[in-house]
């Protein structure tokens, strides 16, 4: 099978919304990437061929990309195709790729996209409550909350 990939991949793991016909409908991890596709593991994959946007979170990135599946596998995940995605996107991926090359080999395996460590969160009693209800409101509209955005809802806590 990797005869026929056209890119390198890189070993990630990597957050993912899967949205079909508009919505979101599911979501996965990004185990490996590359310039032309990814591999997600997810308990219900999408049809064969069916074309969606997967919406990544990684480092402080979000992009979103056009994208076809081109292998299932029942319950465990799918093999997907990245199709024209706008050019800020193809940047933003192109980014990512780039981190995941510098990263050392064993960082790649085991570590998987790893993340700078998070300082202790401390917050008082009344702000644990405001926490509640802005996660709870990020809730409404996502199925995934990533470190990121838990990251920039405390941010906007913070400056409150």
């Amino acid at each position: 099978m990797s005869e026929q990939r056209k890119n390198v991949r890189f070993t990630c793991q990597v957050s993912a919304e899967i949205h079909a016909h508009g919505t979101l409908a599911k979501w996965g991890v990004v185990t490996d990437i590359s310039k032309s596709g990814s591999y997600v593991e997810t308990a219900s994959p999408l049809a064969l061929q069916e074309e969606f946007v997967l919406v990544l979170h990684a480092f402080d990135l979000t992009i979103s990309l056009k994208a076809r599946v081109a292998t299932v596998y029942p319950m465990i995940g799918m093999g997907v195709e990245f199709e024209a995605s706008s050019p800020e996107d193809e940047k933003s991926l192109d980014a990512l790729l780039t981190r995941l090359a510098a990263m050392p080999a064993a960082d790649k395996t085991e570590t998987k996209a790893p993340l700078p460590p998070s300082p202790p969160l401390r917050i008082s009693p009344h702000q644990a409550g405001a926490l509640v209800k802005e996660i709870e409101k990020h809730f409404r509209e996502h199925s995934v909350l990533s470190r990121e955005q838990l990251s920039g809802i405390l941010r906007r806590m913070d400056t409150r």
